[in-house]
């Protein structure tokens, strides 16, 4: 069986196109290093998401890039360095962001 440190994405997320992550998710390793997994950056998922579990959002494309500079932010403040995935083409946006 193998031990992944955070859980791959399942086979019905994928397929779904919904992201697997919620917020933050933390990971130590045996060397003391830490691990931070977080939701998708100014994501599609994300903003579908919001649409339809709360209707009360006036502009849910405002909403979504708040909370992903929010998370961006905190990311900077607590990280020596930032990894940054992306199984989409490059997005101009989100490169920005990370500068």
């Amino acid at each position: 069986r193998r031990s992944y440190m955070f859980w791959p994405q399942s086979r019905d997320a994928r397929e779904t196109g919904v992201n697997q992550t919620f917020g933050v998710y933390m990971a130590v390793s045996t060397e003391r290093f830490i691990f931070l997994d977080t939701q998708p950056l100014m994501s599609h998922s994300l903003l579908d998401n919001l649409m339809y579990s709360d209707r009360s959002v006036d502009d849910p494309d405002t909403q979504i890039e708040i909370q992903s500079l929010q998370m961006l932010m905190f990311l900077q403040q607590v990280c020596h360095v930032i990894i940054v995935i992306s199984d989409w083409s490059v997005d101009p946006t989100n490169t920005r962001c990370n500068n």
